[in-house]
């Protein structure tokens, strides 16, 4: 795997953290709008989808952040499994 020195392995561990500290970032930031969002905006969030519909705004976007943060989890899991040395 590695060239003896072990540059190879270090840039590997490197990408390997760069993916990881993305993904948390995005995830971060993400939760921090959902959070904002419910402490500022809270009457946006409160508006049903569509007229008659039980199911609101707040709703809608908190199981869209819950979906895409099993997805970053799964994409993180897949390289991490994919990158030689799980």
């Amino acid at each position: 795997m590695g060239t003896g020195d072990g540059t190879a392995d270090i840039h590997a561990i490197r990408k390997r953290q760069r993916f990881g500290f993305v993904l948390v970032g995005l995830v971060t930031a993400g939760y921090a709008a959902l959070v904002l969002l419910i402490a500022f905006l809270p009457d946006v969030l409160a508006r049903p989808v569509g007229p008659g519909r039980a199911l609101t705004h707040g709703l809608l976007w908190g199981m869209v952040f819950a979906v895409s943060t099993i997805v970053a989890m799964g994409l993180y899991v897949r390289h991490r499994t994919g990158s030689g040395d799980a």
